[in-house]
């Protein structure tokens, strides 16, 4: 949770799944304006409703968090990837 809030925030699961499915998200850069544009489209990609608009892959992502932050060395350890800036990917 990258601003501390659910994205789609209800009083039971089966409410938030509904108001994930009516209504869009706001960006995280909306929410927290410390949070930089690029950083919030990846998320905003993460969370779109329709798969097809979602990352097709983890290397997908994971492309887009290195484009973002290219000096970043990445190191690879069988399913984890974690980068000099922090970033883990599953």
């Amino acid at each position: 949770m990258l601003t501390g809030k659910m994205a789609f925030e209800a009083q039971t699961p089966m409410a938030s799944l509904l108001k994930r499915s009516q209504e869009r998200f706001v960006p995280v850069s909306a929410v927290d304006n410390s949070i930089p544009r690029e950083v919030s489209s990846i998320v905003s990609r993460c969370l779109e409703p329709a798969p097809k608009d979602r990352y097709q892959s983890v290397s997908d992502l994971l492309a887009d968090l290195e484009a973002y932050q290219p000096s970043a060395k990445t190191v690879s350890t069988g399913l984890v990837r974690r980068s000099s800036s922090g970033i883990i990917i599953y």
